[in-house]
């Protein structure tokens, strides 16, 4: 079952892998053929081709090549070696053409790429419900919390606010910002004489998570510096007090071999019809850790949580499409940034994205896999932006180049042929091909380098 799933998996990864890249690809082929741009070949992937057609009467092959991490559209005038009896006008090259059209068909993938960002976002937004995991319980009935009197339905009880059960950490902690929202189902959990918080915030939501993929103990902070926080000043005005406070700059407390909790389980009946009793049952509980594989995992009580489907507005779906596109574009940007400040430890390459998606598609229902690929979408059209030989961005910057200084010599006339036409200045090709070629070997070295780290990331 789990090989099917990863062959899946992995089947949806490159599929999913190729839309991005034809999309991108078919952004410059589309704009080099609407300006009679003469293109040899449309390319997804790189390396020796396994596929590797051309329709008769047409003048642009069709490859599909081994690896693949990228594509290219070959087009006459980038250094292209043209086939035997092929003779092609210098007005078809990508020089040949006006100096906008190029920047068009440059810029051409980059925004066909944040377009089908947007389109995915969307279809993330405004085609699926949200699925919410509720705190509804469902309850094995050979379990122990069964024999305690804990039923189907009842919901999970929370120490806090009677009105705000959620905790949501927003702040500057000793100069460091701390983020994260969970709920506390217990603040006096006692382990080695040492206290810790029961928090109780789900991380998947494609089936009822089990109350143990939901349970996070947090030591207790030992220096006020938690309970002080804003987040807890409006629980301190309704004269609610924590027994302990969650120390979120501390790790959790994770399971391993002789780890044995006793903790409070809090419970509001289920009275029918959607109806629970106001008042708290509480059930002493048992949890001990537990060996599944080559690891330790907390033991299952015999508690999963329902979900709930709903949907929102229309229009609150509308905005959020446009939200989604605009946060994940700042997170690009603030990433790419974090390349020239702390290299490329934070970055993935494709063990790592098809890592992350496999999780994903395993753990959260589909909608946030579409999410997903849109943001990686977006991430391949800023991506290319960068001014990078090799990238969309640099042939961008080249063009503004060349078109800035023939601006320049235009005004100076001067430069003119003997038949009175301005003679226009370009970037030696011989130099913009080497520089291109040397840009493209350091972006594979830096994919390889970036596969290493996804690599060692997994086995560490």
């Amino acid at each position: 079952m789990q090989i099917l799933q990863f062959i899946g998996s992995l089947l949806l990864f490159i599929l999913s892998l190729s839309v991005l890249i034809i999309i991108h690809e078919l952004g410059h082929l589309s704009m080099a053929k609407l300006f009679k741009i003469y293109c040899q070949e449309f390319s997804v992937g790189f390396g020796p081709a396994l596929l590797h057609k051309r329709k008769e009467g047409k003048e642009t092959y069709f490859s599909i090549r081994a690896i693949p991490l990228g594509g290219y559209v070959s087009m006459f005038g980038e250094g292209v070696t043209l086939e035997d009896g092929v003779n092609i006008p210098q007005s078809r090259s990508l020089e040949g053409v006006k100096r906008y059209k190029k920047a068009i068909v440059v810029s051409a993938g980059i925004i066909l790429n944040a377009v089908l960002g947007l389109v995915l976002f969307s279809i993330s937004n405004i085609c699926f419900p949200l699925t919410q995991v509720t705190s509804s319980m469902s309850v094995d009935q050979s379990s122990l919390v069964y024999q305690l009197g804990v039923r189907e339905e009842d919901k999970l009880g929370f120490v806090g606010a009677k009105d705000d059960y959620y905790v949501y950490i927003d702040e500057e902690i000793n100069g460091t910002h701390y983020q994260g929202a969970f709920y506390i189902l217990d603040d006096e959990v006692t382990y080695n004489g040492e206290n810790y918080v029961l928090c109780w915030y789900p991380t998947l939501n494609s089936r009822e998570p089990k109350f143990n993929e939901c349970m996070h103990l947090m030591q207790a902070d030992k220096e006020d510096k938690i309970k002080n926080l804003t987040t807890f000043e409006r629980w301190q005005e309704n004269d609610v007090v924590l027994k302990n406070y969650p120390d979120v700059t501390k790790s959790e407390l994770s399971a391993y071999d002789g780890v044995s909790l006793e903790i409070d389980l809090l419970t509001h009946k289920y009275l029918g019809e959607d109806n629970y009793d106001e008042n708290i049952s509480s059930y002493k509980v048992t949890i001990s850790s537990v060996k599944q594989g080559d690891k330790y995992v907390w033991g299952d009580p015999g508690i999963s949580f329902k979900l709930r489907n709903y949907w929102l507005p229309l229009g609150t779906r509308i905005k959020n499409t446009f939200i989604d596109f605009g946060e994940a574009s700042v997170a690009v940007i603030k990433g790419i940034a974090s390349l020239f400040t702390g290299g490329i430890q934070n970055m993935s390459g494709i063990v790592g994205i098809f890592s992350m998606s496999s999780e994903i598609l395993s753990n959260y229902t589909f909608n946030t896999y579409i999410y997903l690929w849109g943001l990686l979408s977006v991430n391949l059209a800023l991506f290319n932006l960068i001014p990078f030989p090799g990238l969309d961005g640099w042939a961008l910057l080249v063009t503004a180049i060349e078109g800035g200084v023939n601006f320049v010599r235009r005004r100076t006339k001067k430069h003119i042929d003997e038949n009175g036409n301005y003679v226009e200045w370009k970037i030696p090709s011989k130099v913009k091909n080497i520089v291109s070629n040397v840009g493209l070997a350091l972006l594979f070295i830096l994919m390889i380098a970036i596969v290493g780290l996804d690599i060692a990331r997994l086995i560490g």
